[in-house]
């Protein structure tokens, strides 16, 4: 698949780059765990495969299930929305509110809905097996617009 290749190539820099500026005062406990989420980061993003789409989707969803705990564990160092997918069972981070979703193509491209804005506190713990919607958010699911029976 076109693109991977670079992506992860430019999502390891940036990885690398945050690893080295750590904010000033963290504690011990908080550097080790930011230092943690990074390699774990790091670790999902070096598996990106985009050998067909069901290996990039599902290594996709992976690095983001990573990257999410990062943003929700240390918020003021990353400028980005978390968005979830009540299908895929899956969240995904962009810069925008604008819900594109990576999991389903271009028929369910809106599906799904925000449930963290940039610099806020976390609203769920997604540290165990499959994520799940933030509790006080379940409304259902929201397609954006299309309808009718969708099979995955």
């Amino acid at each position: 698949m076109k693109g991977i290749p670079e992506a992860k190539k430019e999502l390891a820099s940036a990885l690398e780059a945050l690893s080295k500026k750590a904010p000033k005062g963290l504690s011990p406990k908080n550097k080790d765990q930011r230092s943690k989420a990074l390699e774990a980061a790091l670790a999902a993003a070096s598996k990106l495969d985009g050998s067909d789409l069901k290996n990039a989707r599902q290594t996709f969803g992976a690095l983001s299930a990573e990257l999410r705990k990062f943003v929700e564990a240390f918020p003021a160092e990353v400028d980005a929305y978390v968005l979830y997918c009540d299908m895929a069972k899956k969240s995904w981070l962009q810069d925008s509110s604008k819900v594109l979703n990576p999991y389903y193509g271009s028929a369910m491209s809106e599906c799904g809905k925000v449930v963290r804005k940039p610099k806020t506190s976390p609203p769920e713990d997604t540290s165990k097996g499959k994520e799940k919607e933030p509790e006080g958010k379940r409304s259902g699911h929201e397609h954006g617009g299309h309808s009718g029976d969708h099979k995955h």
